[in-house]
């Protein structure tokens, strides 16, 4: 491998064990709420996007519709998230937080954003902010 290839093979597993390890912080930060890091992504989109069909966050997630499913699921069944009409599509309804699936996921946004600046506080932002700009490409150069 030249040292090019030897950089990006070294930064993209640098990306892979990063978010392995901000995945067990993060169910360490929601496990007194019950939800898990990968529920807290579909919590996320619904949040950020409104009430969206299971499809949609999957495909938004790189993750197959199965997996959405099961994690909706889990999520209605703790009372975090209800299915609701979907006015364009008779047979697949919307996710949708509840009220209380509302409060939960502010309170790990306030967590998470305890924890970002905790971390901010000790990097530098110039290579933070060059980071950025190389997964940015990197994903870009993936996408095609």
């Amino acid at each position: 491998m030249t040292t090019s290839t030897e950089n990006l093979d070294t930064l993209i597993f640098n990306i892979c064990e990063t978010f392995n390890d901000f995945k067990v912080l993060t169910d360490d930060r929601m496990s007194d709420l019950g939800i898990t890091a990968a529920m807290g992504v579909a919590m996320d989109y619904v949040y950020l996007n409104g009430p969206s069909a299971v499809p949609d966050i999957a495909r938004a997630k790189s993750v197959s519709r199965q997996h959405i499913q099961k994690l909706t699921d889990a999520l209605i069944g703790m009372g975090m998230v209800m299915m609701i009409r979907n006015p364009l599509h008779k047979r697949s309804a919307l996710v949708a937080l509840t009220p209380k699936g509302r409060q939960a996921f502010k309170m790990v946004r306030a967590r998470q954003a305890a924890q970002l600046a905790r971390l901010a506080s000790q990097m530098d932002e110039t290579e933070v902010v060059a980071a950025n700009k190389a997964v940015q490409n990197l994903r870009r150069l993936l996408a095609g």
